[in-house]
């Protein structure tokens, strides 16, 4: 065009071209053009021989103007085309950003709903737990009373129907916790708290709780453990693990036997301890598998019906597992039996960081209770097994034990030593626990000294007539044994104890359970009352409760503490039915001699931490 036509259109296609360009694709594009103007004069002088003609004819120029605006009109309505997009998009930008910005808010609002609707859930759950577990507290606690006094009173068909009330409630307060703990865990409330224990003392625990369900299904417990040591872990949350695991190895195996094997190993720097528990029970198929660790998941309609169950234990296993830090693995043949092998750190860490805790009550149960007292205890039997037990039985809580192995060298230990107690059978050769008795009785020196008489035969009426100051009937139980060594040893208080709680059926309850070892007990139904006692009587122990109107007990040991009673010269046994915070265990830790969870324990787990309780402050009283 520039060479042959008008110049002056030409350079106003170039313009028009050129500024297109540069305003549809910027600088980049404005280049290229030029490029592409450049070369194609350059192609076209080529053909031309570069002869120029600046004069054109009208057709010529009336083309080259008509494509001047062609080309400009093109360029504008890519231009405008453009330009309704950019308008477009920012409008659509604009409408998402808006949109973000109410779903952000409407998040925000559904968060806040949420947290409210957790926070309810939370408090719910633990008034739930409170108002669930103080009633079942009192029917546990009542129906084990009531059997005791049935078998005193000789009414033996009443006891089964009683312990059929007793299981049940236990059985009940168990799903209660089940449920309560998986609550927990769901809401990444449930926190760990971590103690340093001898992994010995923990099994020799879990053992003793569970040998009964084994043993009444006909089962062998055989315990495969190396030198384990001590570990540092959540000591409530891995025992209830390996109680729910050999709990159901017991009830899935029938005439059969359940191992529990221990194992120590190291992987890389950090330490780990394996439990397996291995039955020859039923076996789980592999379809089975898939859902057993679910929550309210069971085998199969009929493993429910025919074993019963929630569902829940092994699902709580596992997560009790993954939260302190290990894992539950799973073995199993159909017919053959099941093996779980629980796989946790020897050091856990807490997921807040805190260090682990100081040694548990486990651990620092090893300390004999009574080793500063010093105590004798007498124990006449033919049956060595027999004495040798409730020897080391005693001598683990710290009392001194002598045994005599006949009626004679019992009489003559008794007159040489004066012991402070005597156990005395009554089924021996050549002098029998009656004669024995008979004598010591009429010995001036020896006739204040109680005796204990322990026998298989039901002669308690007797054994009271002549003098026994009490009676057992063999198989004794270790805790029976010890609460009554600790009874008559006078390991008690003239001074009453005062039961601090809201509800009068747990005050009833717990009256009667003290009062029946010949403590005085006085009540008060909230923390106000509480205090008034306190000036009034000046207790020598205190059980409290926490949840409780007008002043709660948390508010009561601080009253206590400020007043300067809160010391071993006031001990305070919390018995509560509330879920304690990680904080709320610590300030306890700092007033309390022992927190116990309401339903959890017997009348005489009961009446033995009272006693040791009451034993501390005596110890800590002497000069």
């Amino acid at each position: 065009a520039a060479m042959h036509f008008g110049l002056w259109p030409s350079v106003l296609l170039i313009s028009a071209v050129s500024n297109s360009n540069l305003g549809v694709g910027g600088t980049p594009l404005f280049v290229r053009g030029l490029a592409g103007i450049a070369i194609g004069l350059v192609g076209v002088g080529l053909l031309s021989g570069f002869q120029v003609q600046t004069a054109s004819p009208p057709l010529a120029t009336l083309v080259s103007i008509a494509g001047i605006f062609c080309v400009g009109w093109l360029f504008a309505l890519h231009a405008y085309i453009q330009s309704k997009r950019f308008v477009a998009g920012h409008k659509l930008l604009e409408a998402q950003k808006f949109a973000l910005e109410e779903s952000s808010t409407e998040l925000k609002q559904a968060r806040v709903s949420a947290d409210t609707a957790n926070q309810s859930k939370s408090i719910y759950l633990a008034n739930m737990s409170h108002e669930l577990r103080t009633p079942l507290n009192a029917i546990i606690g009542y129906s084990e009373l009531l059997a005791e006094e049935a078998g005193d009173n000789g009414q033996v068909d009443l006891i089964p129907d009683l312990e059929k009330i007793h299981v049940a409630g236990k059985h009940l307060l168990g799903m209660i916790n089940d449920v309560l703990d998986l609550s927990k865990i769901e809401s990444g409330k449930m926190e760990l708290s971590l103690e340093k224990l001898p992994v010995d003392a923990l099994i020799g625990g879990v053992i003793d709780t569970i040998e009964p369900l084994v043993h009444k299904q006909g089962n062998k417990l055989i315990l495969d453990a190396g030198e384990l040591g001590s570990m540092i872990t959540d000591v409530t949350k891995l025992r209830q693990v390996l109680i729910n695991l050999l709990g159901n190895a017991s009830k899935f195996t029938q005439n059969g036997t359940i191992y529990l094997r221990v194992r120590r190993e190291s992987v890389g720097a950090r330490g780990w301890l394996l439990f397996a528990v291995e039955d020859t029970g039923i076996g789980i198929t592999p379809a089975q598998q898939e859902k057993l660790f679910e929550p309210f998941a069971q085998a199969d309609a009929s493993t429910r019906g025919k074993y019963g169950g929630t569902g829940l234990g092994l699902a709580l296993s596992r997560r009790f597992s993954e939260l302190l830090g290990g894992e539950i693995r799973l073995e199993s043949v159909p017919g053959e039996g099941s093996t779980f092998t629980v796989r946790v750190p020897a050091n856990a860490r807490a997921p807040s960081g805190r260090p682990a805790e100081g040694p548990s009550t486990a651990e620092s149960a090893v300390m004999p209770a009574y080793a500063a007292l010093g105590h004798t205890i007498l124990i006449v039997d033919d049956d060595d097994a027999g004495s040798e037990m409730m020897g080391r039985v005693l001598a683990r809580e710290g009392f001194h034990t002598v045994r005599a192995s006949g009626g004679e060298e019992g009489l003559r230990l008794a007159r040489e030593l004066h012991p402070d107690l005597i156990l005395l059978d009554v089924l021996m050769p050549n002098a029998d626990g009656w004669t024995v008795l008979a004598e010591l009785k009429a010995d001036p020196a020896l006739a204040d000294l109680p005796v204990v008489m322990i026998s298989v035969m039901h002669d308690k009426t007797l054994g009271f007539a002549v003098g026994a100051a009490e009676y057992l009937v063999k198989p004794v139980k270790r805790e029976n044994l010890l609460l009554t060594v600790e009874k008559y040893l006078g390991l008690g208080s003239e001074r009453p104890i005062l039961v601090v709680d809201d509800d009068p059926t747990t005050r009833s309850m717990l009256r009667r359970v003290l009062e029946r070892q010949g403590w005085k007990v006085v009540e008060a139904a909230n923390g106000t009352e509480g205090l008034a006692r306190v000036d009034a009587v000046r207790p020598a122990l205190v059980l409290l409760d926490l949840m409780m109107p007008q002043m709660g007990g948390f508010a009561f040991l601080a009253e206590l503490n400020d007043r300067r009673l809160l010391d071993v010269a006031l001990p305070v046994v919390v018995l509560t039915a509330k879920e304690l915070t990680r904080d709320e265990q610590e300030i306890l830790a700092g007033y309390a001699h022992q927190v116990i969870q309401k339903g959890s324990y017997t009348g005489h787990q009961l009446e033995r931490e009272v006693r040791r309780a009451l034993q501390a402050r005596w110890q800590a009283s002497r000069p």
